[in-house]
């Protein structure tokens, strides 16, 4: 929660780790100041993608950027909005649009 390079990445999807408490105090309280009902879906999937990056530095040398990072998010997302309620897809598609 305190690397540069994550840090960035969270923020860039609306989210702010607190540098207090443990994981659960944690993810209350980012979930209470995240602005949209689709938290957990974009904390999954943002760790998902981070975990994909850091295995692409790891096993293929590839060097991660945010760029590349965040158009891999997007993707991730709309392949599963299948699995997230269909009451969510107008604003998640808003919101990944805005980001």
């Amino acid at each position: 929660f305190s690397c540069p390079s994550l840090v960035t990445r969270w923020f860039d999807l609306g989210i702010a780790w607190s540098v207090d408490g443990n994981i659960h105090e944690k993810l209350f309280t980012a979930k209470q100041e995240f602005s949209y009902p689709f938290f957990m879906e974009v904390v999954m999937i943002g760790a998902w993608c981070i975990w994909n990056e850091r295995n692409a530095l790891i096993f293929n040398g590839k060097v991660p950027g945010l760029l590349s990072w965040k158009t891999a998010f997007k993707k991730v997302v709309g392949d599963h909005l299948c699995r997230i309620k269909f009451s969510l897809h107008q604003s998640i598609q808003m919101w990944l649009d805005a980001l």
